[in-house]
């Protein structure tokens, strides 16, 4: 092996290491997974048809989903995670906390950031027209509604 390969090999193996030490593991091992799946939830945010009602609904399920992912992480089930599943061994107990804590940080800071969304109060008949029964909704909107019916 010339002197140049083996000097290449060894800043290879220094940099692996490196990022085989915790606090960036750490920061890798977040970035890997969550970030596939913000870019998944924003790309439904930023759909032509996008309202107020698929992105109250988009992002509370992503909010479940923070939660299910936590446990499952902490479980050791990586079916969301197929990146994960393949270091499975590798990934210690305390790793597997700590990013578990690090979703519930994403899930109530993105809570308070569309806490306000996530209150709105949609009325069914916003939502479904067609299936309202108009004797239930709000006398003054009975007709207009009957009509849109």
């Amino acid at each position: 092996m010339s002197a140049s390969l083996h000097d290449a090999l060894t800043v290879v193996i220094k940099v692996a290491n490196h990022i085989k030490s915790n606090s960036l593991r750490d920061h890798l091992f977040r970035e890997l997974y969550i970030s596939e799946k913000f870019n998944s939830l924003n790309k439904q945010l930023q759909e032509n048809n996008s309202d107020l009602i698929s992105s109250k609904s988009a992002i509370a399920a992503f909010l479940r989903k923070l939660q299910l992912y936590k446990n499952n992480i902490r479980r050791r089930a990586f079916e969301q995670f197929p990146c994960l599943a393949c270091i499975n061994s590798d990934l210690q107990d305390d790793d597997l906390a700590l990013n578990g804590e690090y979703l519930e940080n994403i899930h109530e800071d993105m809570v308070i950031q569309v806490g306000d969304l996530l209150g709105m109060d949609i009325l069914i008949w916003v939502s479904i027209p067609f299936e309202v029964n108009v004797a239930e909704i709000d006398i003054s909107l009975q007709e207009p509604l009957n009509e849109i019916q």
